[in-house]
């Protein structure tokens, strides 16, 4: 059984997405991506029993990390946070890739983490 570090850093990115819509004056591309990466990430977590399912939840998560990642580096890849984030999460992901698998859930939760710390920064900035 994996732990929920992964789980739990998907609640809690999926609250930010939401946050995040509410600090918007209006429904974008942007928020849309974030609140569907949050939910399929949360659906995709939840299976503690094994790290990796190629189900439908998988793949929707895939998808959305994709879709969410396009439409980051078209509103933002000029900002500063951009290429800092974009390098941090591919060194995460890289680790994730070599380390124990019982600590991939944590270092997993932690590319959640940096987008959730993003977040943060777009809201507290009121960034559009």
């Amino acid at each position: 059984m994996y732990t929920s570090e992964s789980f739990i850093s998907a609640i809690i990115l999926f609250i930010f997405g939401i946050f995040f819509q509410i600090s918007q004056p209006y429904i974008n591309l942007f928020s849309l991506s974030l609140l569907a990466l949050g939910f399929s990430s949360i659906k995709h977590h939840s299976r503690l029993h094994t790290w990796i399912i190629n189900d439908k939840w998988f793949f929707l998560d895939i998808f959305c990390v994709f879709l969410f990642f396009v439409i980051y580096t078209i509103n933002y890849y000029k900002e500063f946070y951009y290429l800092i984030s974009i390098i941090l999460i591919i060194i995460i992901y890289i680790i994730s890739k070599i380390v124990n698998k019982k600590y991939c859930a944590l270092v997993h939760s932690l590319i959640h983490y940096i987008i959730i710390l993003i977040l943060i920064y777009l809201i507290y900035n009121n960034v559009k």
